[in-house]
This record gives C-alpha cells, structure tokens and sequence, in this order.
C-alpha cells in the first residue's frame, strides 16, 4: 500500500481531561453518564498529496505522553475505518475504553496513527481542548480549588458541607466538628485536641450523649501528661440550671455476672499529697439539704442491696489504716455542727480489744476495749491515761469500793464493800490483774 499522511482536527475531549483527582461532594444535581469517547476526524492522502482510495482501511490510534519516541498509554485498533475522499471519522474509546491508564490531568498528550502495514505517522497529533472542554477544569461548574484534593502539598483552607456518611482512616486535626452524628469504629487511637477549653463538646444546646463499650471494652482517660500545668475541672458533670431528673454519673455492671477478680473496683481514686501545709481530700462531697419538711438527704448513701451470703463479709465502709506514725492518722473524724455525731440504728458499736492507746489531747476522751482475764471490756482514757476508779468494774454491772491501808503501795484493804478483788498498783490508780 502507498504511505499515506493523515491530517486530523480532535472535535471533542472526555470532561475529566482536566480534572482535579481528589475528595469531593458535588452539590448538584445528577446528570447522565457522559459518553467517554473522543471524536476525531481526519484525511489521508498518498505522498503526491491525491486522497487515497476510497473504502475501509485498518487504523491503529495509539496515545504518547511524549511527542516521538517512548511507549503508548493506550491504544486501540479499528479494523474498519470507512474513508471516502481521503476523509475518514472515528470515535477514539470505541475499541479500548477511555481514560483507561491515561492521565487526561495533564497537558502533554500525542495522537499517534498507523494506517494498514505502514509505519506510524509523524509527527504525532498533539491533544488540544475543545470549547466546551475548557469547563473539564471544573466540576459541576465549580473550580478545582473548591474541591479538598488528595495529599495536598500544602493545607487548604474551607469549609466542608456533608449530609451523608464520613468514613475516615487517617487523622483529623481542626478546630470544630458539627453533625448529627459523629461515630468512631475503629482500631485506631482517636486524639482529639484543642486550645480552648472545650477540646470535645457534646450537647452544647440541647440533648446528647457520648457512649463507649455499648458491646465491646472501652474506657475514657483525662488529664494532663507530661506537663507542669495545673489543670481545674478536668473532668466536669454540670446541669446548668436544669433539675436532674436522673442520676448524673452511674457506674453499672450489674448486668454482667458480678466481678471475680481482686482489686477490681468500680471506682478507684488514686489521690497523693504534696509538701504543703494544706487541706485536701481525695473525694470531696459538698451537698445543700432540701429545704421540705420530711425530706432525707445525704452527703455519701451506701445501700446494700442484698444480704451477705453464708461466710461472706460485707462492709458498708471500710478504711484501712497505712500504719502509726509520727504525725495523727484518724479512721473517721466527726468535726463540729453536727447535731449527732454518729447513728447507730441496728448492729451494735463493735470494739476490737486492742492495747491501752496513747492518751488523748487535752479536753478528749478515747473509748476503745480491751481483753482483761479473757473478757474484752469497754475502756476509756483521758488525757492523763486510765484515771477512773470504776475502771475496772466497767461492763460487769459490780460496783466495789475498798478504803487503802495507806502507803504508796497498796497491798492491803483496811475495808471493802461490794465484790472483792485483788490488785497491784497505788492507792491513787489502782489497775486490776
């Protein structure tokens, strides 16, 4: 066959030719598929510049990222290409799909041809935009830069309107996330960070919740790492001005079969103290009584819900003593304004005998019980010790009353009325054996 030259004018192009790879949400609304094929048009000619015979020829198109050279990105052959006059008519993408592995996002595109055995045509037809092409740099006639690209080498700046579903695997960083719904599933740490002095605001007008573990394990932790800032509030419960009508903070495991390891606890304070010559507490409960007659209302409520099994020990409060020291450590310290101090309504006060304390500070009594002749009997102190002569007798319902013989040791009664004893000690502070 006689080389042929061909010459050929693009008519139209895909509209992703320029198109801005990216995340977006178009606001429009949908239109039908476009047809992503490429018309082109073109007339071969004999080297004497006479058109070639008329009939149907098979035509290689093949598209280059360079003008000469180099491989194609994509090709296609069309066995039979009607040609009349030298004119001929195809639409590219008709054999092998378009854009297929070809980046239209780029301006550098060449039309290569081969026409029947001949070599491929030079030079190379160089891609250009047709008019309505030009809008293949927008999307729903929106710019390019209204759109958050993929990997952007520097951060944009904008605002994202979404009604729908945002699945997210790497990191969010910003300022505010408003929405119906904001849900995290996934194995990943979620960091939520701000420097202001909500980080994370759930509820700021009407109803909302923030739950964890509907199923699975979960917890919250708050606070402060590896700073020197000293932080108020870091986790806060308030109501506003709105009456609770439920409780406020509820720990719940009375679903499950109940715990079985030691230690665990459904709410453990670990509270330290500094070098200073302060008041604080590990838990500090301040709390206003109703003002309604007949009304009931407690600091601290510890309701057993059901009786102690056979051997088991059930304790309403239990304090546990880090061991004497140099300074005071009280189990329970009932301070002034108080009308009773302590209520025992069932139960009884039970002592455990123990050895003579040390002596109270001035203007103090300290009851406690001892173990005298196999018997545990209720004591008490004063601040200059065991000064009372019915000491002894306290708790036996026997009163005894005895006149010394005189002396500093007393080893004798001159007379004794009541139950007799024998004891050792002085006339001023008799102890009994």
């Amino acid at each position: 066959m006689t080389e042929t030259r061909v010459k050929g004018i693009l008519l139209g192009a895909l509209l992703v030719l320029l198109g801005v790879a990216g995340f977006f949400v178009v606001p429009q609304p949908v239109h039908a598929a476009i047809n992503q094929q490429i018309s082109f048009q073109g007339k071969l000619t004999n080297p004497d510049g006479t058109n070639v015979t008329n009939g149907t020829y098979s035509v290689v198109f093949s598209i280059y990222t360079v003008s000469s050279g180099g491989s194609a990105v994509w090709t296609e052959t069309q066995p039979s290409v009607s040609v009349s006059d030298g004119i001929f008519q195809v639409s590219l993408g008709s054999v092998t799909s378009l854009p297929g592995s070809v980046d239209f996002n780029t301006n550098a595109l060449y039309l290569g041809v081969k026409v029947g055995a001949d070599a491929e045509m030079t030079p190379r037809i160089r891609f250009t935009a047709a008019p309505y092409a030009f809008n293949a740099d927008k999307l729903g006639g929106i710019s390019s830069s209204g759109y958050v690209q993929l990997s952007p080498g520097s951060q944009q700046t904008g605002n994202i309107n979404i009604s729908g579903n945002v699945t997210a695997g790497g990191t969010y960083n910003g300022n505010t996330f408003t929405g119906a719904a904001l849900q995290f599933s996934s194995a990943v740490t979620s960091s939520l960070q701000g420097a202001n002095s909500q980080a994370f605001n759930i509820d700021s007008g009407t109803s909302g919740s923030l739950s964890l573990g509907a199923s699975n394990a979960s917890g919250i932790t708050l606070g402060k790492f590896g700073t020197t800032t000293t932080t108020a509030g870091v986790f806060s419960v308030n109501s506003g001005t709105n009456i609770p009508t439920a409780d406020q903070v509820v720990i719940d495991n009375t679903s499950s079969t109940g715990i079985t390891t030691n230690g665990v606890n459904g709410l453990s304070v670990r509270y330290k103290g500094g070098s200073a010559a302060v008041e604080a507490a590990g838990m500090r409960v301040d709390y206003t009584p109703g003002g309604t007659s007949g009304g009931t209302w407690s600091g601290m409520r510890i309701v057993e819900t059901s009786a102690a099994a056979s051997g088991v020990n059930s304790y309403g409060l239990k304090l546990e003593g880090g061991g004497t020291g140099a300074g005071n450590s009280y189990g329970i310290e009932v301070a002034t304004g108080w009308d009773i101090g302590v209520d025992v309504q069932s139960g009884g006060l039970q002592l455990a005998a123990q050895s003579d304390p040390s002596a109270p500070a001035s203007g103090n009594l300290r009851i406690y019980s001892r173990d005298i002749a196999g018997r545990v009997m209720p004591k008490w102190i004063g601040p200059a010790g065991v000064d009372t002569p019915f000491q002894a007798s306290l708790g036996f319902n026997r009163v005894s009353w005895c006149a010394p013989a005189g002396g500093t040791t007393l080893t004798t009664f001159i007379s004794c009325i009541g139950s007799s004893f024998t004891n050792t000690g002085t006339a001023a502070n008799p102890t009994p054996t």
